[in-house]
């Protein structure tokens, strides 16, 4: 059937006259400045700052009561519904499990693009604000910037414990963007709901670390006068601007996988889509992927094992119906499996807990709710497959 296409042109957003959530966000309601190439990276295991780069944001002390507000602000990839007539508005949202967080989101933010002495920089600004810029009233922004035009942007305050601003932001960033995620996500899992007669209106299913570039922040102490901001990378693969270049043994398997001439493999395709889910905090997603990639590692290795065991290929199609995913788990895998390399009770006490749980979702609508739990089943699945992808391998051979 055609498609036909046709030229359109986009409107905007009316913009009110003036930032409407002042009392609730920093980055929603003033122009905040960053480096186009310089923002902050969680450093890899191991390594630490070295002296030569000083403290972070020695200059903003502690509030009295011992530590920091950190304000976290993202660009959506998605455009949100307004509340009603209202483009800013506030949602209060409560993680998994916790309290109630407050949300700030804005249908209204642009993003300023500009030079100064030649390093590339970008302003965070309300669209009410633009007309003021243009006429020259923002002496640190360039009026001739150029504008554009952001989807949602949602920002949420988070309290960091700390003597200092570095102290705060190395205990308390991580964990404060973690739960920023899971706090969109809940947002965005509602939407499809509230607008599901919107003709034409489409959310992305889920956001992970991985859904975002940069996360901007602001962080005050007990000073009115100072603070920290700037924009720190969840992944630095997400940031990098220098694209890494495949060695020709691993460019050349690329061709093969995505021309078909190699087959993928699924159940790692499947792991990773459950890692991105994890890092969202959208643990039903986490759970079902995670068990799918169990149970199909697991078939595939114990009809491989009964096959190469004389087990007729009809005989055992014949057979497919009954053999459960809990009985390969509990009974055939230890059967067929290798003398000395048995599967450790334990692990399949972990397999079993998330088959269970995987059980519970689909047939009671029992919603995973311990998120350690399930990073920890997820970790556990990752070993599990890997003890079933050894028992897989060639064994070595000797001289």
């Amino acid at each position: 059937m055609p498609s036909p296409i046709a030229l359109v042109s986009l409107i905007t957003a009316d913009v009110p006259p003036a930032p409407g959530l002042g009392a609730d966000s920093w980055l929603l309601a003033g122009a905040a400045t960053f480096y186009d190439l310089k923002g902050y990276m969680f450093l890899a295991d191991g390594l630490r700052r070295g002296p030569d780069l000083g403290p972070l944001f020695a200059n903003v002390p502690p509030d009295p009561d011992g530590g920091y507000t950190l304000e976290l602000g993202v660009c959506l990839p998605d455009m949100l519904p307004n509340l009603g007539p209202a483009p800013e508005y506030t949602l209060d949202i409560r993680s998994t499990p916790g309290p109630l967080h407050r949300l700030c989101f804005s249908n209204v933010m642009a993003r300023l693009r500009y030079e100064t002495g030649g390093e590339p920089l970008h302003a965070l600004v309300p669209r009410a604000a633009v007309g003021q810029i243009r006429g020259g009233g923002v002496d640190f922004i360039p009026k001739e910037a150029a504008v554009e035009v952001l989807r949602t942007f949602a920002t949420a305050r988070f309290r960091l414990p700390g003597a200092t601003a570095e102290e705060a932001l190395d205990g308390g960033l991580e964990g404060a963007i973690h739960e920023f995620l899971e706090l969109l996500n809940r947002a965005l899992q509602a939407m499809p709901v509230v607008t599901e007669d919107v003709p034409g209106r489409v959310f992305s299913v889920a956001y992970s670390r991985a859904s975002f570039d940069r996360f901007y922040f602001i962080l005050k102490g007990g000073s009115p006068d100072a603070l920290g901001h700037g924009w720190v990378a969840p992944h630095l693969g997400r940031a990098m601007l220098n694209p890494y270049p495949l060695p020709a043994e691993q460019a050349a398997r690329l061709t093969r996988l995505v021309s078909g001439a190699e087959v993928q493999d699924d159940v790692r395709s499947l792991m990773y889509a459950a890692r991105s889910f994890l890092d969202g905090g959208v643990m039903e997603y986490v759970l079902l992927l995670s068990v799918v990639a169990a149970e199909v590692a697991t078939r595939r290795y114990v009809h491989g094992r009964l096959l190469n065991e004389g087990v007729s290929k009809s005989k055992l199609g014949q057979a497919e119906k009954d053999m459960t995913y809990s009985m390969m788990l509990n009974a055939l895998l230890a059967a067929v499996a290798p003398a000395g390399k048995k599967p450790d009770p334990d692990l399949l006490g972990k397999m079993n807990r998330a088959r269970d749980l995987r059980n519970g979702y689909m047939h009671k609508g029992l919603a995973p709710a311990d998120q350690r739990e399930m990073a920890a089943l997820y970790e556990a699945t990752k070993t599990y497959i890997a003890y079933l992808e050894s028992l897989a391998a060639p064994p070595p051979t000797t001289p």
